[in-house]
């Protein structure tokens, strides 16, 4: 085929490069790689991490979700050398749509544990029932998006596809639901806590891990440890949340839509927010920050399974 054909302008660029049925444009190589190297770092250096500090509930967490945006990524990469193959573009969707699940449920996880050691009665719920509560609804997300994903890639039934997109819009806007819930939480344990407003009784346990961060006992590596841990919960928690809009938006918009069907959008609001947050964890990290908080009584181990 050559420019002179009439249909070449409805199957190339306006660089000549031959676009994919599937994504609707042919993934950008160097952007890519770029976050298929990226991603790969910062797993592979949240694996030291993890393991440095005995926290093994990031392996399941954190070091998956990383793995899985490897993968994905790759498999643009790859896509983009074979634009016509299903297979790299099924391997993508799946796995930039499940991976930052388990990354949300490691912000979960965080909070329950910062709660414990830094006082329970400044919380709305009880620390264990942060993971038990949000992390079942992250899982029950994971498998909705997943069994609606794999009826969408590449199925060549338009309805069929839809159905599938629609099914996974729903484990979307299930996991962002959850997400707001969890922020709204989170925000005001923070500001309870900034202003010593418990919701319930001080006891004696947390008496003692007041006076600790507020320095009474010597505790300032204990409260800039807090502070790094919140400040980490925050800006984690808006940029997933910003991820789970667009991509509530994208769905909503139709498997076959303009937002889907725009490269740039996908890099921006995806890929960025999700490798920014896996950065931020790295320099937060919430092992090392929550094992600065285990000297306080009554703290949960970090290689706990709770």
């Amino acid at each position: 085929m050559n420019s002179t054909d009439p249909n070449y302008s409805n199957d190339h660029d306006s660089s000549g490069h031959l676009i994919s049925p599937d994504y609707g444009y042919l993934p950008i190589r160097s952007v890519s790689l770029m976050f298929t190297i990226l991603f790969a770092l910062s797993t592979a250096v949240h694996l030291w991490q993890a393991l440095r500090v005995r926290a093994w509930w990031l392996l399941f967490t954190v070091i998956l979700a990383g793995g899985g945006e490897v993968a994905g990524w790759y498999a643009r990469e790859w896509s983009h050398d074979q634009p016509l193959n299903d297979t790299p573009f099924t391997i993508q969707i799946l796995a930039l749509i499940l991976s930052p699940t388990p990354l949300v449920g490691a912000l979960f996880i965080t909070f329950g544990r910062m709660a414990t050691r830094l006082g329970q009665r400044y919380s709305r719920l009880r620390p264990r029932l942060y993971s038990r509560i949000f992390l079942t609804i992250d899982i029950i997300s994971l498998f909705v998006q997943a069994g609606g994903g794999s009826i969408s890639s590449g199925n060549n039934n338009v309805k069929v596809a839809q159905i599938g997109s629609d099914i996974t819009l729903g484990g979307i806007i299930f996991q962002l639901v959850a997400l707001t819930i969890f922020a709204a939480l989170l925000v005001e344990y923070l500001v309870r806590r900034n202003r010593d407003h418990p919701i319930r009784r001080q006891n004696v346990d947390d008496s003692e891990r007041a006076a600790m961060l507020s320095g009474r006992l010597g505790g300032r590596s204990v409260q800039i440890a807090a502070k790094r841990l919140a400040i980490m919960l925050c800006v984690s928690t808006t940029l997933l949340g910003i991820r789970a809009i667009y991509r509530t938006i994208e769905l909503s918009d139709g498997w076959n839509g303009k937002i889907i069907k725009t490269q740039w959008l996908f890099i921006v609001f995806d890929g960025v927010p999700v490798f920014s947050t896996m950065l931020m964890l790295n320099i937060f990290h919430p092992g090392s920050l929550l094992k600065s908080l285990e000297p306080l009584e009554g703290a949960i181990p970090l290689d706990s399974k709770a």
